[in-house]
């Protein structure tokens, strides 16, 4: 009875600061503090909302985009172009601001830049994963495997010394193996990639 009390006084409370939001009593600052501090903690309907809400009001900074993208990458459904499109959409935003870190929390503007690459690269993680669940034909992996490693190239070209590059590299790897080992097999799945 206890958490289904607290459950719904949070969902109360998020419901007024949106609702807040939506009327202007909250400041921008706040509204990016809400939806920084949701997306991070995993609460994603209220990130979902607090993001939407910021890009409302601020529709040029990148890092609205990212943290909807975030969002939706992490979330349960496989809602990879939304999320590739925000990550998109905050780096385009990104370069065309003059490549000034939208992130206070960061400490230069290449975290940011290195972070939407990286955050790509795991869209394209999780749409292989999802062919491997969905059993596709061998054949629909390559695009997606070579988009992984060219995110992944981009963020090494960005900071040489990432330990998540040498990761992913090593994964990248051992998913090309393992695809080979699939059997080839015609079929009527056809793939188009984001």
């Amino acid at each position: 009875m206890r958490i289904g009390r607290r459950l719904a006084l949070l969902v109360l409370a998020g419901g007024l600061a949106l609702s807040a939001c939506t009327r202007g009593q909250i400041t921008d600052e706040q509204l990016y503090a809400l939806m920084e501090q949701t997306a991070l903690q995993g609460r994603w309907d209220e990130a979902d909302r607090f993001a939407r809400a910021y890009i409302l009001r601020n529709p040029e900074d990148p890092a609205g985009h990212f943290y909807l993208g975030f969002r939706y990458l992490h979330s349960d459904q496989p809602w990879f172009g939304v999320a590739l499109g925000q990550y998109r959409m905050a780096l385009k935003l990104f370069e065309e601001g003059g490549r000034v870190n939208p992130i206070p929390r960061f400490e230069d503007a290449s975290i940011f830049e290195g972070l939407c690459h990286l955050e790509i690269s795991k869209v394209y993680q999780k749409q292989l994963l999802f062919l491997l669940d969905a059993d596709a034909p061998r054949e629909a992996y390559g695009p997606l495997i070579d988009n992984w490693q060219e995110a992944v190239d981009i963020v090494r070209e960005i900071d040489p010394e990432s330990t998540a590059v040498r990761e992913y590299d090593r994964l990248i790897q051992e998913f090309r193996l393992y695809i080979e080992e699939l059997p080839s097999r015609p079929t009527g799945f056809q793939l188009e990639t984001l």
